[in-house]
């Protein structure tokens, strides 16, 4: 029996085109504990992208069961890292006028929805998309509105976008594992969640992922 959403368990799932990583971990106060990671090799994918399903899905099964045996836990849904299907950005901005309001975090969803309705380019699919500042009234760069008194409340938004067929081909990979995406991130992105510190992310910083 699969128990992937055992509380407060996460797994995340790399499929390279040298590599498939899988790490297991435990949501607990202060960070993430690894309870287990393997690697394998990656067979059937190229450049991020599946070649060959029946190869790529082995791959991806053997590097999941591997660390499902160190972590002692079986897993079902993953977060998984996209780098197929020549990527590219997409800005879009949106605004609302709310008449005087304090904002909340409703304020906010509704209109990064708004925002995030127009990443769309055709043939092309959404990986992810974020919030890169805001504006509250006139005020501009505002970082989290949240507690704000605002009339009018403006978003900039960015995303990643990949090819669709890449993109598809690779979730069906994943899926024939009896695997769910949770989640999607575009891998260098990722990378840099993971290695930029605090500084780093606020002042800027230039990430090369190879």
């Amino acid at each position: 029996m699969r128990a992937g959403r055992i509380a407060g368990l996460i797994a995340a799932l790399d499929v390279g085109s040298s590599k498939i990583a899988c790490i297991i971990g435990r949501v607990e106060a202060g960070g993430i504990k690894v309870l287990g990671a393997a690697l394998h090799e990656a067979q059937g994918i190229r450049s991020g992208a599946v070649t060959n399903l029946d190869l790529a899905d082995q791959s991806i099964r053997k590097a999941v069961d591997a660390a499902e045996q160190l972590a002692d836990h079986r897993i079902q849904d993953v977060v998984l890292s996209v780098q197929c299907g020549q990527p590219k950005s997409i800005n879009t901005r949106a605004e609302r006028e709310l008449g005087g309001v304090l904002l909340e975090d409703a304020h906010l969803r509704e209109i990064l929805g708004d925002a995030k309705r127009h990443c769309r380019e055709d043939g092309y699919e959404t990986v992810q998309a974020s919030a890169t500042g805001y504006v509250v009234d006139s005020v501009r760069g505002v970082a989290d509105p949240r507690g704000m008194y605002c009339e009018r409340l403006g978003v900039s938004v960015h995303a990643v976008a990949v090819r669709s067929g890449p993109l598809q081909n690779l979730r069906l990979a994943v899926e024939r594992c009896h695997l769910t995406i949770a989640r999607q991130l575009y891998a260098p992105y990722a990378s840099a969640l993971a290695t930029l510190t605090p500084d780093e992310l606020t002042l800027g910083a230039t990430l090369v992922d190879i």
